[in-house]
């Protein structure tokens, strides 16, 4: 019977060790309990104070974690490689805009070297060719790309319009070009030397949509009917409606505010009085039948500038004798006065 007895609870520490175990701080009843047991003099007062002995152990569990407790995965997206020579840097560019477009990335130029600091660098050497020299036909010699989400842009204001959200998230994508002479063909080209393309974020075309270079618009016709449009005070909703149907462009209101002063920069960006006075004349001569006339005197100096439209013309013709002078008007405007004859 003891052998029995012995063995069943052998058994079942056996099986105890591998379950879970679950030790937590006893309650204060039970502590009363232990300590009258063993002390019966003990009061109850100590045994409160006494401190328990027992170590405190969270509760392990062997099932999956709670996605709260686990740590965020780190994202690794790998781009599909990209082609490594090109005749020169128009025709890489373009293949560039193409890759991106297909693959959803955005490269940012961070350096260039120039081909006449390259060939300083040659001719200071001490033996050196022409055959080493880069033809300045193709302008840079080298340049350094980064994914957008690489860059980190530094603080420029005092931290009072916190709103603007960064976009660099240390992403290690870089893709450098180099000219220099292709052994096939022995003629200098345009190399891709390093190309890195692990992102650390996601690619997609909701995010390269919605990159503010992607929401650019650059037609001229469409940006001359949008200048019509301000002209005409249209509101900034309804033009950016017609944006986003015309270039299909993921445009914001933000974009379309920008657009507008932009525009009306450029209608007052002429930069002296005189130039935008000049301009504004040939635009209203542009019109069929509108005169301007500028008189000056002997200094050359502007003194009058007569603006005359087509119905004035008409109205010139129609009447020719016509004069309109009140008393109100000669004693308020004495210098004004109207005629024609």
């Amino acid at each position: 019977m003891s052998d029995s007895v012995g063995q069943t609870s052998i058994d079942d520490h056996s099986a105890s060790t591998n379950a879970p175990t679950d030790i937590s701080v006893p309650s204060l009843h039970d502590r009363e309990l232990y300590a009258r047991s063993a002390d019966p003099s003990a009061s109850a007062s100590s045994i409160r104070e006494a401190p328990t002995s027992l170590p405190v152990q969270s509760t392990a569990s062997c099932g999956p974690l709670d996605s709260s407790d686990e740590e965020p995965k780190e994202i690794r997206v790998v781009s599909p490689p990209f082609e490594t020579w090109y005749d020169d840097w128009n025709v890489f560019f373009a293949r560039l805009q193409d890759y991106q477009d297909r693959t959803k990335q955005l490269y940012s130029v961070r350096s260039t070297v120039k081909a006449t600091t390259r060939n300083a660098v040659i001719k200071a050497k001490k033996k050196w060719s022409e055959t080493e020299l880069i033809p300045e036909s193709f302008g840079d010699y080298y340049k350094k790309m980064l994914c957008t989400h690489g860059w980190n842009k530094s603080e420029r204001g005092d931290g009072r319009r916190t709103g603007h959200r960064g976009r660099s998230t240390g992403c290690g994508v870089v893709l450098c070009a180099t000219v220099t002479r292709c052994p096939e063909s022995l003629n200098f080209r345009v190399k891709v030397t390093v190309h890195k393309r692990v992102h650390n974020h996601r690619l997609g075309k909701d995010i390269y949509d919605h990159y503010p270079v992607n929401r650019r618009v650059t037609d001229p016709d469409v940006l001359d009917i949008v200048d019509e449009l301000v002209k005409a005070g249209g509101k900034p909703k309804k033009i950016l409606k017609y944006l986003q149907e015309t270039t299909g462009k993921s445009v914001t209101l933000r974009d379309v505010h920008n657009l507008v002063q932009r525009l009306k920069a450029r209608r007052r960006g002429i930069a002296t009085v005189e130039d935008r006075l000049e301009a504004v004349l040939r635009k209203f001569c542009a019109f069929r039948g509108n005169t301007a006339s500028i008189f000056v005197d002997e200094t050359e100096t502007t003194q009058t500038i007569t603006l005359q439209t087509r119905q004035m013309h008409r109205f010139f013709e129609a009447f020719q004798r016509c004069s309109c002078s009140t008393p109100h008007m000669e004693r308020t405007y004495p210098s004004i006065s109207c005629s024609a004859s």
